[in-house]
């Protein structure tokens, strides 16, 4: 559930870094809701994989509270924010747009704040669920994986249109 969250904070981040590199090199690109979208699902998705992976190594993260986030930034920018970065994961292009560093920059940055969100929400939501009962969380997953799912198919709509 903190990865999903998180994922969706981070798709909408990472289009507004896109936004700022498109108007420092006065591109005028255009942004559509459906690729808005479909960049929230994208990251959303991977941010739920992350969110798992987090979960099983949290215990074995050096640290408390922030510390262990910041250690699993540590952990995505070194196995994922680098590669990405370099151009091994993805069109090398889409980060080297404008100034030399600006676009690194903005989304280097949100792969080393992303620990930081994943353990801020994820300590949150483990101290709500404390408090909930079992059938309460499992209406909250549920409602979860049915947005995701809505927001898919909204994206699939608009694309196809």
């Amino acid at each position: 559930m903190s990865g999903l969250l998180v994922g969706i904070l981070m798709g909408i981040a990472a289009r507004i870094a896109m936004r700022i590199v498109a108007l420092v090199v006065d591109q005028g690109l255009e942004f559509t809701v459906a690729g808005t979208l479909g960049i929230i699902l994208v990251v959303s998705f991977a941010s739920v994989l992350l969110g798992f992976i987090f979960v099983a190594v949290r215990k074995y993260l050096p640290g408390a509270g922030l510390l262990k986030g910041l250690a699993f930034s540590g952990l995505v920018f070194l196995c994922i924010g680098i590669p990405f970065l370099l151009g091994l994961l993805g069109p090398p292009d889409e980060v080297s747009v404008g100034p030399p560093l600006l676009g690194r920059s903005l989304f280097g940055a949100l792969f080393l704040i992303y620990g930081f969100a994943v353990e801020l929400i994820f300590e949150r939501l483990l101290s709500l669920t404390a408090r909930w009962r079992a059938r309460t969380i499992l209406a909250v997953a549920l409602l979860a994986i049915l947005s995701l799912t809505g927001l898919f198919l909204l994206g699939a709509l608009l694309i196809s249109h």
